[in-house]
């Protein structure tokens, strides 16, 4: 499932080409929690004590994100147990907002790729700053507004190396305060109906596998070299599927994002030198989000700064 939603905006900096790894006993997924929001700069901005690259997103968020919701490719979320096939009754704590064009859509389910591209992220993310925008399907929008480069050309076959100075660039500018609105609700209530379990799964197959991050990444990398030809998914799934099975499990439908998958996100950022300012970058977004899932898994406080 892929999005176009207003969830936040971790999950634009890149795009999850096919990916998963991990390891952890089933965990019973907490209710999202409240931090207070960071001083601000910038409507919808955070301030930022750290120089950022680029140049500032001089667009109103709100606009962004809005945008996004009110084109959502709603295939990307699922309702329920019975429609997300929740064990352990995850989906039972994507929170109401009352607002209906939230609400009806349901727990994200997808990743970064159908966060950026299926939400259209880039067309509205130049409409908010008065620009309009080509193909969906590249990071040229980001390029525009930021003046970095976001890819340098491709690995592993046809899987992208993007660069690290996108993806802070990105955190430093696209990630909403927790109490601006959008559509009449806060981005904190929007985080809590739809985007917690996403940005959790991130979070905990990374705590799984940054100890051991080297050796999996360069064992991921000589098995495609040895396999031409062949979809990767089969050995991230025969690797990683019961490693990362009591994460916010759902099952492999070919667009649900699955741990498996985010495994093989993370040895590729990991390949293309851009996993540290990854987790940077999801650290801030959970700080600011999710303090009560940082708090109960401790150890991902220092692998995630």
């Amino acid at each position: 499932m892929y999005t176009r939603h207003i969830t936040l905006c971790l999950m634009i900096v890149i795009t999850v080409d096919l990916a998963c790894s991990g390891n952890r006993p089933t965990e019973r997924s907490e209710p999202p929690p409240r931090l207070p929001p960071a001083v601000k700069t910038a409507p919808g901005r955070p301030q930022s004590l750290t120089a950022v690259p680029g140049k500032p997103y001089k667009g109103d968020l709100a606009k962004v994100y809005s945008c996004m919701l009110k084109n959502t490719y709603e295939h990307m979320f699922c309702k329920g147990r019975a429609g997300c096939g929740s064990v352990g009754g995850w989906s039972d704590y994507g929170r109401p907002t009352g607002v209906r064009a939230v609400d009806k859509l349901g727990v994200f389910t997808a990743g970064t790729r159908g966060f950026y591209h299926y939400g259209d992220m880039g067309r509205c993310l130049l409409a908010a700053v008065g620009r309009k925008g080509g193909g969906w399907w590249n990071m040229r929008a980001l390029e525009l507004l930021s003046g970095l480069s976001a890819t340098r050309g491709r690995m592993l076959g046809r899987a992208m190396r993007y660069t690290p100075a996108i993806i802070t660039w990105a955190a430093a500018n696209l990630i909403p305060d927790p109490r601006d609105l959008i559509l009449g609700t806060t981005c904190q209530r929007i985080y809590d109906a739809t985007l917690f379990r996403t940005a959790r799964l991130f979070a905990g197959v990374y705590g799984i596998l940054r100890s051991k991050i080297d050796v999996e990444a360069d064992t991921y990398r000589s098995w495609v070299a040895n396999h031409p030809g062949q979809d990767a998914r089969q050995y991230l799934r025969r690797t990683y599927q019961t490693q990362t099975a009591g994460l916010y499990p759902r099952d492999d439908d070919g667009t649900s994002l699955t741990g498996f998958h985010v495994a093989g996100f993370w040895l590729r950022r990991h390949l293309d030198g851009t996993e540290r300012a990854l987790a940077k970058a999801l650290g801030t977004l959970l700080r600011r989000y999710d303090s009560k899932y940082l708090s109960r898994h401790p150890s991902l406080v220092s692998v995630l700064r």
